[in-house]
């Protein structure tokens, strides 16, 4: 995990559903570029719970995720907030630019689908 995301978690829920949580340093985001006394991130401080959840579907070896909802510290927020945390905390080498949390993306070891229930998910290679 990179440095300033604590204590991630993931949940599998019913109908393809994931909910994510993990505590973020929100401070690294929000002085790593220039904003505008506008932006949501003049108000956005400190190390705090941040929650999700979406659907995730599979086919063909290939998954999507749809964001549902997302929350920083309890409060609702857009996904463009959550987007760009993504897009921070999961910058390297192999993407630049960090991760599009709903751009489509290729399964690993030749994983064709993913069927979820509650707490539990079953792997189709």
């Amino acid at each position: 995990m990179p440095k300033g995301v604590i204590d991630p978690r993931v949940s599998i829920l019913p109908d393809g559903r994931l909910a994510g949580t993990a505590t973020v340093d929100l401070d690294a985001v929000r002085t790593s570029k220039e904003r505008g006394m506008m932006s949501p991130w003049a108000l956005l401080r400190g190390t705090v719970p941040v929650e999700a959840t979406g659907i995730l579907r599979t086919e063909k070896g290939v998954a999507a995720f749809t964001l549902e909802s997302a929350t920083v510290g309890g409060i609702p927020v857009p996904k463009s907030v959550l987007q760009e945390l993504v897009s921070y905390y999961s910058q390297g080498p192999n993407a630049k630019d960090g991760v599009n949390f709903e751009a489509p993306f290729r399964l690993p070891a030749h994983i064709r689908e993913i069927h979820t229930a509650m707490g539990r998910a079953t792997v189709v290679q």
